[in-house]
């Protein structure tokens, strides 16, 4: 026999109109369990969806940041000279960074 470490039961019963929105918040917050999201609720009252969008686009945009630069690094150690065109690229690469991270949204 199964030993459950939750081995209290309550039984809850929604109408269907609750249940499609019972289902609709669970895919808000991504979770597909529908006894632990319940389980959380009752407990804890609220469940919070942290959203990392903005932060994997600006960490994108550093890696493309970080590749311009060593470029211009090896071109500077190779011909002892860079291009102030590329130079104003790459300060446009971090002034486009900075808009992002000061942008309130």
């Amino acid at each position: 026999m199964e030993r459950r470490t939750r081995n209290r039961e309550i039984i809850v019963r929604f109408s269907d109109g609750e249940l499609q929105l019972l289902k609709l918040k669970m895919d808000t917050v991504g979770i597909k369990n529908r006894e632990a999201y319940i389980r959380k609720m009752a407990l804890d009252g609220f469940i919070i969806k942290k959203d990392y969008a903005l932060l994997k686009q600006i960490l994108h945009e550093l890696h493309k940041l970080g590749t311009n630069v060593n470029q211009l690094a090896r071109a500077a150690n190779t011909f002892g000279d860079v291009r102030a065109k590329d130079i104003s690229e790459v300060r446009k690469g971090v002034d486009e960074i900075l808009l992002q991270l000061t942008s309130k949204e």
